[in-house]
């Protein structure tokens, strides 16, 4: 199973739950920008489609000819839309607080693009400090501007996130340019149609106080999923992090029948 973290998180973000889950092999991947991935070069940009390319190259350079996926969040968007890429080689879908990208409107396309560019041209003003931080004011940072999660969960993903700086202390490694409005250009159209291609039974998992739940999950999407388990449970945005055994108590059920 190939795991697919969030928006500025890596693959830490599946280390709690991974002993929940003993019969399954969890690949969890650092995506481009993120943890100790390589950052795209300049000039290229980060989105949705260009990380379905990556996941589906990621799987063929590990000579996985099908595969399962679990997503949180982006990773979850990320993840819907490759089992709706390559129907034909996903066996099981897991989308964690979330399902899908936001959807982009065709008047909305020119003001996001601008956004995007101005956004980009700022961008490289700005040079990382030459002397960081203690890792403890890292992980404040992280829980600072996250979602809800707990300071264990926080400084998990900061162990993978952070990097030393020239003059002593740690920054965060992830490329500054994720941070900058990103456009979308995929109609919700587009995305239903995604959703309509996925073979595979799949399973929505949202949590009572995360995001998913207070942002609203187009019915017209889930609608689209032939097979869907949809269930709620307690928790926050990283439910699966703060609450694994929680979480894995409806994946072992799902993917294994425990």
């Amino acid at each position: 199973m190939l795991c697919l973290h969030g928006w500025l998180d890596n693959a830490n973000s599946f280390a709690p739950i991974a002993p929940y889950l003993p019969e399954v092999c969890l690949l969890a991947l650092d995506l481009p920008g993120h943890g100790r991935s390589d950052h795209r070069p300049a000039g290229v940009g980060y989105h949705y489609l260009d990380w379905v390319v990556d996941v589906v190259e990621a799987a063929d350079r590990l000579g996985l000819s099908r595969f399962s996926l679990m997503g949180h969040s982006m990773g979850a968007g990320i993840a819907a839309l490759v089992a709706g890429t390559v129907p034909e080689r996903v066996d099981r879908l897991v989308m964690l607080e979330g399902a899908g990208p936001r959807s982009t409107s065709a008047g909305q396309v020119p003001t996001l693009l601008a956004d995007y560019v101005a956004g980009r041209t700022a961008a490289r003003a700005v040079r990382r400090p030459g002397r960081g931080s203690a890792f403890a004011t890292a992980v404040r940072a992280r829980l600072a501007y996250a979602d809800p999660l707990s300071d264990h969960s926080a400084e998990l993903l900061c162990r993978r996130a952070v990097v030393q700086a020239p003059q002593g202390g740690v920054v965060f490694g992830n490329d500054r340019r994720l941070q900058r409005a990103m456009p979308r250009m995929l109609s919700s159209e587009a995305i239903v149609a995604f959703f309509a291609r996925i073979a595979c039974p799949a399973l929505l998992v949202v949590a009572s106080e995360g995001l998913g739940r207070r942002a609203g999950i187009s019915e017209d999407r889930l609608a689209a999923i032939a097979d869907l388990t949809h269930v709620e449970v307690p928790g926050g945005h990283h439910v699966h992090m703060d609450c694994p055994e929680v979480v894995a108590e409806h994946l072992r059920r799902f993917l294994i029948g425990a």
